[in-house]
């Protein structure tokens, strides 16, 4: 018994990711000023949407703003989609916020050496901050 001719198929399988990779560059902040001194050393200039203070009581960003581990940001490698998502801070809990400015190094992503300016508040006073950008694990720079 003769069999049937099927005509030769390929079939291809469709690469689905089934995790999500975080973000793998992180941003400390670098910020100076304090309650005596109200002038940022921020690279460009005043680039917040947001005023700090108010300069009514003794405060700085010497505390868990400085720490890049502590600072939550999401979006996308092009960074379409940034955001701030908040500081873990050790005295005062999650602080929210938001991502005021993201200052391109000319490469169109996300990365080493770019400035991130963004805020945090805790109801009652808003710290303003900035950072430069820097890789998660200079081993392993695109998580890749």
């Amino acid at each position: 018994m003769k069999k049937a001719y099927k005509t030769p198929t390929a079939c291809a399988e469709e690469f689905m990711p089934n995790e999500y990779v975080a973000v793998c560059w992180s941003v400390g902040c670098k910020n100076n000023t304090t309650y005596h001194n109200h002038n940022s050393n921020a690279p460009y200039g005043n680039r917040w949407t947001v005023e700090e203070g108010p300069y009514d009581r003794p405060f700085s960003h010497d505390g868990d703003c400085r720490n890049a581990s502590n600072n939550y940001f999401r979006g996308n490698a092009d960074g379409s989609n940034l955001s701030f998502v908040y500081e873990d801070s050790h005295d005062q809990g999650n602080l929210s916020g938001g991502l005021d400015r993201w200052v391109d190094n000319g490469d169109g992503v996300v990365g080493s050496g770019d400035v991130i300016y963004w805020h945090t508040s805790n109801g009652s006073r808003t710290w303003n901050h900035w950072g430069y950008v820097q890789t998660a694990d200079s081993a392993h720079p695109n998580r890749s």
